[in-house]
Parts: C-alpha cells; structure tokens; sequence
C-alpha cells in the first residue's frame, strides 16, 4: 500500500511538473510567434521533437508501472489452488516480457533525450547541429546497415540452428 501511494504522489507530480512545462514554453512560444491563440502555439509546440520523446518516455513510464502494479496485484493466488495459478504463471510472464520490452525502448528513449541537453555546452552543441544536419544520410546508412545485419543474423540461425 504505501508503494502504491508513493507511485501515485510521483505520478502526479511527473504529470503536474510536465504540464506546468508545457503551459509555460507554449506561452513563451506564442509570444515569440505573435500568435493570438495559445492553442495554436501549443501545435507548433507539440511538434517539437524533443517534447514528443519526453511525452513519449512518460507514457511508456506510467505503461510499464501500470503494468507492473497489475502483476502485484494479481500475485495473491494461494498455493493451494493449482488450478488458477498456472494460467497465472502464464499470464504473468507474458505481462513481463511486455514490460521487458517497453522498459528498453524506455531507456533507449532516455539515452535519446541526452542529445538534448548537448546544446548547453557550445562544443557539444556542434557534434549534435552535424548529426542534425548529416541525419538523412546516416539514416540511409542505418537503414543499410541493419538490412545486412538481419541477413546475416537470419542466415546464422538457419545455419547453425
């Protein structure tokens, strides 16, 4: 009970933290833009980037905890009756490697976020404007690159499998 209270009062302060945010840059963004509407500002500023991956990491968040309080709270199965725990061992671990899954593309999100912060510092700053600026042709690359890697990663399984 008081783990969930404590996700809960964090939840709610991620939630509020990320709306003041919001509501603040779309003000600043409309006064930039000399917009009469703030929800027009707050278009143009949902079209950021770096906002959507953090909208994203939040809710890829609240999923994952979602579903882990889901697990706990079905975990109170007595051990005596055998015949609803297997279909819940099942279920379980199907729920876990659901969040096995979203938990790492959380991470790879948050790695992602870094980049942001490479604008405070002016050296930085440059390697991540190049990348910005070179990301059609390194996507190309990735592209190419990963098309070989799962030929080759396809190939090995059928071989040595």
């Amino acid at each position: 009970r008081v783990a969930t209270v404590l996700f809960l009062i964090g939840l709610v302060a991620n939630i509020v933290g990320f709306a003041h945010t919001f509501v603040r840059e779309t003000r600043v963004r409309s006064r930039e833009a000399n917009s009469t509407t703030m929800a027009a500002a707050a278009f143009v500023f949902t079209q950021d980037v770096w906002w959507a991956l953090l909208l994203v990491n939040y809710l890829l968040f609240v999923i994952v905890w979602g579903i882990k309080f889901v697990l706990a709270a079905g975990s109170e199965v007595s051990v005596a009756d055998w015949s609803a725990y297997v279909p819940d061992i099942e279920w379980t671990s199907r729920l876990q490697a659901v969040t096995v899954v979203v938990d790492s593309a959380n991470v790879l999100l948050c790695y992602l976020r870094i980049l942001y912060f490479f604008r405070l510092n002016t050296r930085v700053n440059m390697l991540a404007r190049t990348l910005h600026h070179s990301t059609s042709a390194l996507g190309a690359l990735l592209l190419i690159f990963i098309v070989v890697y799962l030929c080759f990663s396809f190939a090995g399984l059928i071989v040595f499998s």
